[in-house]
């Protein structure tokens, strides 16, 4: 009997924090969906993130990065490079409005801390390496992609 060269493909398993950050992205996509809906229906312009600084966001830009939330969960999925990125970039954007709400003594320690866990956690070299492209190569030798 005589075996085959070519390794068997091997399903890529998810693990539970990347099922749980996917769903809080979709959470966040859809609290931030309601939020605008509830401003445009009743005629507000702008929500207040922060009214110390004075920092708004428009009903529309929260529609647009409910969207990119909601694309960059799908990504995440499929384990696209780009949604990593847009994750690391939907985070940092969190994050630094949540140093902006500290230093005007109104922390919110939990968006921190999941924020800070979510950088943590896709930045680890398993992960980094399941986003990546040579991942998706069945053969190390192949350099085709």
């Amino acid at each position: 009997m005589t075996q085959s060269s070519s390794l068997p493909k091997t399903k890529r398993r998810r693990p539970f924090a990347l099922y749980a950050i996917i769903i809080f992205q979709a959470l966040l996509a859809i609290m931030g969906l309601m939020t605008a809906i509830v401003l445009l229906y009743e005629g507000q312009g702008l929500f207040d993130i922060d009214p110390a600084l004075g920092v708004d966001l428009s009903p529309m830009v929260m529609i647009g990065l409910a969207i990119i939330q909601i694309c960059a969960g799908i990504g995440l999925w499929f384990h696209k490079y780009w949604a990593w990125l847009a994750t690391m970039l939907l985070t940092g954007f969190s994050l630094v409005t949540d140093l902006m709400s500290y230093s005007n003594s109104r922390a919110d320690y939990l968006s921190m801390l999941i924020g800070v866990l979510i950088v943590f956690y896709l930045n680890q070299r398993d992960v980094q390496y399941m986003f990546s492209r040579a991942s998706l190569k069945t053969n190390p030798n192949d350099n085709n992609l």
